[in-house]
């Protein structure tokens, strides 16, 4: 029933097709299940529909169920078991949905560089050699710039999982990430990346090194070197920038005054001055690093450095836990322990954590430099491809 006791019903998905029937009705309605998806293609859930088209009950990717009552989504809770319905007295297949977005995506499409390059894949947008061939053989009219400040745009340095799982932190260009460590211009180090280092250890097991995005960074929400439609997904462009940025443009948004945007990009302004100086955005995850090295487009050593750093990490935090009197003797009782002991060991264990970490921060600023040189190398490769593609495409400055 709803969480605030008004509606109850009975939803069965134990057999295809799922049913529905309502505390004190007859009806059980037939329900045709669907995916839900944001903009940008990832999973949220599924909705089921009557056999009208109505979605009726909607199920999020963390198993919360909501009904939909009048304009609102009510919250459902389970109240108990109940028997199978059964077979549905009002059936039926929604009317199929027309895709308002497909002559969009056809556009798009002819556009594609996958499609007018031979032999261009996507993988290959991860390839910077390949890139710069595009780039420098593709006419003017492929071209292109995010149509106004006001279009959804995804950084994309790795491609997401099927799912859809990866770290939002890395995708979204929001300057606010929300773990409340700034960055500023003045940041050296990782810093100037975007990009800070956070050191785990727990004797429990949970120990290593990750990289996070500094709050503040990027200031440029969107990109403004020229750039390519490189391919076309079901629900989203891969966008490509002359200084190798990658991007996710979702196919379907809906304008500020609610009716759906007809187009995505515009012709670029090419002269010279429009050019940025420098690379926009520069955060890579460990994740986009390691499938960096996997393609070929880092150097082997620079991620046998990353990964030594973090071994010596553990190796040293397991060592200092290791030898701290009747720790882990007090580690192996934990699942036994009365909660006023479990309390007294975390208590313990968190005070003496600094400790074991700054006996170990020497490994710490190892993997920061192996991570630093790493990102160094493939943005030096990035500027250097930028300032090529600009002296190669750019139109000169006209003074008078």
């Amino acid at each position: 029933m709803t969480a605030d006791g008004v509606t109850g019903f009975v939803l069965d998905r134990t057999r295809e097709p799922a049913r529905i029937r309502f505390d004190g009705e007859a009806a059980v309605f037939q329900l045709t299940m669907e995916e839900l998806r944001t903009p940008g293609a990832q999973y949220l859930g599924v909705s089921y529909l009557t056999p009208s088209g109505k979605s009726l009950v909607r199920v999020s990717k963390e198993g919360q169920i909501e009904l939909s009552r009048g304009a609102d989504l009510v919250p459902v809770v389970r109240d108990g078991d109940a028997e199978p319905l059964p077979t549905a007295t009002v059936t039926g297949v929604p009317r199929a949905r027309v895709d308002e977005s497909a002559q969009l995506r056809a556009e798009l499409t002819k556009q594609a560089v996958v499609t007018r390059f031979a032999g261009v894949t996507v993988e290959d947008s991860f390839r910077l050699d390949v890139i710069e061939r595009v780039f420098g053989e593709a006419p003017e009219e492929l071209l292109v710039s995010p149509a106004d400040g006001d279009l959804e745009v995804e950084y994309l340095p790795i491609e997401p999982p099927s799912g859809g799982s990866d770290d939002q932190q890395w995708r979204s260009l929001s300057p606010f990430t929300g773990l409340g460590v700034p960055w500023a211009h003045s940041a050296e180090g990782l810093g100037r990346f975007g990009v800070v280092s956070r050191a785990h250890t727990n004797p429990k097991g949970y120990t290593d090194i990750t990289l996070t995005r500094l709050d503040g960074y990027p200031e440029s929400r969107l990109p403004t070197a020229p750039g390519l439609v490189w391919a076309v997904q079901t629900h989203s462009v891969v966008f490509l920038t002359a200084d190798g940025g990658r991007y996710g443009v979702p196919i379907r948004q809906v304008e500020p005054g609610g009716r759906l945007r007809d187009a995505l990009f515009r012709a670029a302004t090419l002269d010279r001055a429009t050019w940025p100086a420098h690379v926009e955005h520069l955060h890579l995850s460990e994740s986009a690093i390691r499938h960096r090295t996997k393609i070929g487009e880092l150097e082997q050593q620079h991620l046998a450095s990353i990964d030594a750093a973090e071994e010596r990490w553990l190796e040293c935090t397991r060592s200092r836990w290791a030898a701290i009197p009747g720790l882990l003797d007090q580690l192996a009782l934990y699942s036994s322990a009365s909660v006023t002991d479990r309390r007294r060991f975390d208590e313990r264990k968190w005070s003496l954590r600094p400790r074991v970490v700054e006996a170990c921060r020497k490994h710490v600023v190892e993997y920061e430099n192996a991570m630093l040189k790493a990102l160094e190398r493939i943005n030096a490769r990035r500027q250097a491809m930028l300032d090529r593609l600009r002296d190669r495409r750019a139109r000169p400055v006209v003074t008078r």
